[in-house]
């Protein structure tokens, strides 16, 4: 087929063995109702999705932009399994209030350098309570115009490269972030302190743009840029009195 394919549902993987669906053309994949089961894999590395996914503990979805742009307009996207980033920058959004919404429950990990951008359309939502991980790729990877909410539970680690978030209205700091050596996380924009916890051998730093502190700092926050601000004023540190906070150039 050529162009955008539309399926009222795809179902991929099966009781045993392993199961690979290839989507290739240069239209978006349009799926609705659609899962990848356990010994199942979806690629898609040309085109893009719309509609509706849900990838299941044991499946795996795998966005490898050969030929360059994948487009995730009008997505909803659930995965509790394995979701690989490996190559072509990812357009998000849609047009007039479309958005992509993608719930990690799972581990997204990404194994290039490639940008997501905004593309359009409303705000879209990353909600993670797994892992999202920069796993390889030296350079940098920037997640822009998609809002970064981590959970308590949720995982953000990076291992190789700088991973780099750019809010498009305000990114949530919650859960563990940590970076390896030589890896590098950075925030941008618009970011709110909701009791993340930082570690690692790595760097992890706030360049530019606002940081809202509610309750606390955040330590292994290095402040190198921006703004900071104190939003809490009877919530933070000491009933809002400031106790400890080290700017390096913020």
């Amino acid at each position: 087929a050529t162009g955008s394919v539309a399926a009222v549902a795809v179902n991929v993987g099966g009781l045993s063995g392993a199961q690979t669906f290839i989507y290739g053309t240069a239209g978006q994949f349009f799926v609705t109702n659609s899962t990848v089961r356990a010994n199942g894999e979806l690629v898609i590395t040309n085109g893009g999705l719309r509609g509706a996914l849900l990838v299941q503990l044991g499946g795996k979805l795998l966005l490898n932009g050969v030929s360059g742009n994948l487009q995730l307009y009008t997505f909803a996207l659930t995965n509790q399994g394995t979701v690989t980033w490996s190559n072509g920058s990812l357009s998000i959004g849609g047009s007039n209030s479309e958005i992509t919404y993608v719930t990690n429950s799972g581990l997204w990990q990404i194994t290039g350098n490639a940008n997501m951008n905004y593309g359009g359309g409303g705000r879209s939502l990353f909600l993670n309570s797994g892992t999202l991980r920069k796993l390889t790729g030296v350079g940098t990877t920037g997640i822009n115009g998609f809002d970064v909410l981590n959970s308590p539970s949720g995982v953000v680690d990076v291992l190789s490269g700088t991973l780099q978030f750019s809010a498009f209205q305000t990114n949530v700091l919650s859960g563990t972030y940590t970076a390896t050596s030589p890896g590098i996380l950075e925030f941008r924009g618009n970011n709110l302190e909701a009791g993340a916890t930082n570690s690692g051998s790595g760097l992890i730093q706030f360049t530019s743009g606002t940081l809202l502190l509610r309750t606390n700092n955040l330590p292994g926050l290095k402040l190198v840029g921006g703004d900071v601000y104190i939003v809490g004023p009877n919530t933070f540190q000491l009933a809002g009195a400031i106790t400890n906070l080290t700017l390096d150039g913020a």
